[in-house]
């Protein structure tokens, strides 16, 4: 796929996830399941756009607030959105915009000249800006703000912050299957660089975004996702041959 198309990919999905209650990742999944000519490459790109435009919402709706005078339409979601994070955060200039816009049937549809004047006030400008509101750039509602400074104080904007960076991707090692340093190198021989959890002791902490999911090591049941701190909690429990165990949690999340 062409980065023009890649784009539009964006935008449809980011349509798809605002009108459907399914998470996000489900959306994305089910989108490029159903198109067999999207490579790797391509739905890498068009996931990590998505899920960094998605993490944006809040300064890209700031944004088209305070450079849009109705040229580019009241609703900032989701061309916009796209158009807008590809010049603040990615650097992309108007020509480059224009250039992808309308250059195939696949691309995004050509821009009106609105959208330019709006696009052109964001060349050279961050995401992040100390003129937005903390909440704003901390990505959180405005009515959750003070219940999180009730609760982390003077530490409140880190911990929101650390929120909005993707989570690396941690796997749980079977050791009914293997141990933690054979599952290493399978992942290894598959191109998946890893290395050991910190604290536990079953963890191994994936290089980057990568579909373990697709690998060797995960059909034959050596790994499985889970976060390191979920791992831990597990064996916090210590639990013993003949007890039950109630696993009340958020699931997948997404």
């Amino acid at each position: 796929m062409q980065e023009a198309a890649r784009l539009q990919a964006g935008i449809e999905i980011l349509a798809l996830t605002q009108a459907s209650a399914r998470p996000a990742e489900q959306t994305i999944e089910r989108y490029c399941r159903a198109r067999r000519y999207m490579g790797a490459k391509d739905r890498r790109r068009v996931s990590e756009l998505a899920f960094a435009v998605l993490r944006s919402r809040a300064r890209l709706a700031w944004w088209h607030d305070q450079v849009d005078d109705g040229e580019a339409g009241a609703d900032p979601e989701p061309r916009f959105s796209v158009l807008a994070y590809l010049c603040l955060v990615e650097g992309a200039s108007l020509d480059v915009l224009d250039g992808w816009c309308g250059s195939s049937p696949y691309a995004p549809p050509p821009l009106i000249d609105g959208e330019r004047a709006v696009l052109a006030k964001l060349a050279g400008r961050e995401l992040t800006t100390a003129s937005q509101e903390v909440a704003v750039r901390c990505e959180v509602p405005a009515w959750l703000w003070p219940r999180l400074e009730a609760a982390f104080g003077p530490e409140t904007e880190a911990e929101a912050q650390a929120l909005s960076h993707p989570a690396q991707v941690q796997l749980r090692v079977n050791r009914l299957k293997c141990d933690r340093r054979e599952a290493q190198e399978a992942l290894a021989r598959e191109g998946i660089e890893s290395k050991p959890t910190p604290y536990s002791p079953l963890g191994l902490a994936v290089a980057g975004r990568r579909r373990v999911t697709a690998t060797q090591a995960y059909r034959q049941g050596w790994i499985e996702p889970q976060d390191e701190a979920a791992q831990i909690a597990a064996l916090l429990c210590d639990v013993a041959p003949g007890q039950a165990v109630l696993d009340l949690c958020a699931g997948g999340g997404g």
